[in-house]
């Protein structure tokens, strides 16, 4: 371990005062071991802990069957509307207009066609 520090210790130099540096170097090393490990004890915490929130605490919303329901349209939506919305550029149109579309196209006597809240009651 002397030989890779910067300077040796000369040649008269008290076995006391050389324990001591030694001990100083090999503390050192200790400290540098132990900073090592906690910081990998840390690291693998972290992730644990982390892969805990994400499944058991904050899981992403699976959708239910209502709203799939709920978000899919039908072609006979599509078909009833006028010529110039068909070939709309998606969302730079006004969403009343479509939706009013839709709610024009429902059969109200259709089950399939009506909207969920009613289908419910």
């Amino acid at each position: 371990v002397l030989l890779w520090t910067e300077g040796r210790l000369e040649t008269g130099t008290p076995h006391w005062m050389l324990w001591i540096y030694v001990i100083t170097l090999a503390s050192a090393f200790v400290f540098m071991l132990t900073s090592v490990f906690f910081a990998l004890h840390a690291s693998i915490s972290a992730q644990a802990f982390m892969v805990r929130v994400l499944t058991q605490f904050a899981r992403l919303p699976i959708p239910s069957s209502e709203d799939i329901d709920r978000a899919r349209t039908y072609g006979q939506a599509f078909e009833g509307q006028r010529f110039g919305h068909m070939f709309r550029v998606p969302f730079l149109g006004s969403r009343r207009v479509t939706s009013r579309l839709v709610q024009s196209n429902e059969a109200p006597g259709d089950p399939l066609r009506r909207p969920l809240r009613e289908a419910r009651a």
